[in-house]
């Protein structure tokens, strides 16, 4: 569990730090024709970065409540990389679609882990 834990962490923690080196660098497209949706974006992505840095916690430390909280956050994380790549596709970046589809299935192997694991527990 202490991979999938650290797969959380990373991930949440990589989310924080592309969004504030994209946003320092003035490589947001669209920033004051679209700022409403993409202030909703970013309040998504933060949300289920800071869930996943939580729900790794928990999960690290043998927590209660990573019981829900770290499949709750994969689950908004797997949204996240079904969703996001789609940007990517539409400007023909196919490298961060590839990125994205790795992760997904990083993802959804971390979470089968889990449940697996959380299945034999009992």
């Amino acid at each position: 569990m202490i991979l999938a834990a650290w797969y959380a962490i990373v991930c949440g923690a990589f989310m924080l730090i592309l969004w504030g080196l994209l946003l320092l660098t003035g490589q947001v497209p669209n920033l004051e024709s679209e700022l409403f949706a993409l202030a909703f974006h970013w309040g998504a992505e933060l949300l289920t970065a800071l869930a996943l840095i939580a729900g790794g916690l928990g999960l690290w430390r043998a927590r209660r409540w990573a019981a829900w909280a770290y499949p709750l956050a994969l689950g908004m994380l797997l949204y996240s990389l079904i969703n996001s790549p789609g940007f990517y596709a539409q400007r023909q970046e196919w490298g961060m679609v590839g990125l994205f589809a790795t992760l997904l299935a990083l993802t959804a192997l971390a979470l089968v882990a889990f449940v697996r694991d959380r299945s034999r527990a009992r």
